[in-house]
């Protein structure tokens, strides 16, 4: 755990420039995922509870994304088209790329300590456990 969490603390310092320089921020949603989706009767897809929206980062809605799929992370070539629907611009693109793998360090850092700290023992923790080795490696 105390590994887990210096590298963490390491790639999250290291990245902060990336958040310094943040001068674009979108309305967020807070707790995006498909069961909070509704498709109208044209269908549209359109977001429902609406109570943790905020304003901020865009990337942590796109961070949120890959919690809520049959694994913890989704699909690379899907979350970089929900990228290139916020930016065209390559340099902003990989900005939020790497803004999106702090959010979900963070993310995943937190449903750790939560699964954790309540002494759950799930099937997942230990796919959980890889996965943020798996992100750190790739941050750092």
């Amino acid at each position: 755990m105390k590994d887990i969490f210096g590298k963490l603390s390491t790639i999250l310092q290291n990245c902060q420039s990336l958040f310094n320089t943040l001068s674009t921020f979108t309305l967020n949603h807070g707790d995006f995922h498909p069961g909070n989706l509704i498709a109208t009767p044209r269908q549209q897809l359109v977001p429902i509870d609406w109570e943790r929206a905020h304003f901020g980062d865009p990337a942590f809605d796109l961070a949120l994304i890959n919690w809520h799929g049959q694994d913890p992370i989704v699909n690379p070539a899907l979350q970089a088209r929900a990228i290139a629907l916020y930016t065209q611009c390559p340099a902003e693109q990989v900005a939020l790329q790497k803004r999106v793998i702090c959010w979900s360090l963070v993310r995943l850092f937190n449903d750790y300590l939560y699964l954790t700290s309540n002494g759950l023992k799930v099937d997942k923790l230990a796919h959980f456990e890889e996965t943020t080795a798996m992100l750190l490696n790739a941050a750092g």
